[in-house]
């Protein structure tokens, strides 16, 4: 025999299911209205289409409704990606892939540089136009993690070791100037100049 609870469950789920039915292909009930998925656009939730060329969508009325574009509401680079050239009302954003190791946080929307990307190993060095793959940070060794599972990644160097951006192994790691020996050192230099 079923009882109330297990009843009143089945109830929910075959009503959520329900509602979920209603909603078209690639699209999704957000409160009590259906919206084309992020990642897709649509004039209504019956007839969404992916986004193109590595660009993005916000689920929402920005890409689900009668005045919606592929332009208007593909406005965004997905996650991996940053922003060469805005989208505007007749083109897509431009979309380039950020380096090996690397990614962006969110979608983007606004214009960057490679330095929107961010090396997925936390110890990977910043990326610029000048250092543009990810490299170990100074003070680490090793390869940078390549993805959340791949194994490489940066280890630190020993305590008052240090090394410089993009060391792959421990002989990189010298050891550092102890600032109190430096500043008696300095000291020493300048009374003897003195005398």
């Amino acid at each position: 025999m079923i009882s109330s609870r297990s009843l009143a469950i089945l109830v929910l789920i075959l009503f959520y299911s329900q509602v979920n039915a209603q909603c078209g292909q690639n699209a999704s009930q957000v409160g009590s209205t259906c919206y084309c998925n992020s990642g897709y656009y649509g004039t209504n939730d019956s007839n969404c289409q992916q986004c193109q060329n590595n660009t993005y969508s916000l689920q929402g009325v920005s890409n689900t409704g009668p005045q919606v574009t592929q332009f208007s509401a593909c406005s965004y680079c997905q996650v991996g990606y940053y922003v060469t050239t805005p989208g505007t009302s007749a083109a897509l954003p431009g979309c380039l892939q950020c380096p090996s190791s690397s990614t962006t946080i969110n979608p983007l929307s606004q214009p960057g540089s490679i330095s929107s990307c961010v090396c997925i190993d936390q110890h990977g060095a910043a990326l610029s136009s000048l250092n543009n793959s990810c490299q170990c940070n100074i003070g680490y060794y090793g390869t940078p993690q390549a993805s959340t599972t791949d194994p490489g990644r940066c280890i630190p160097c020993p305590a008052n070791y240090t090394s410089p951006i993009g060391a792959v192994n421990s002989t990189q790691c010298t050891q550092q100037l102890d600032s109190s020996i430096l500043t008696s050192f300095i000291q020493l230099t300048i009374i003897s100049i003195l005398l």
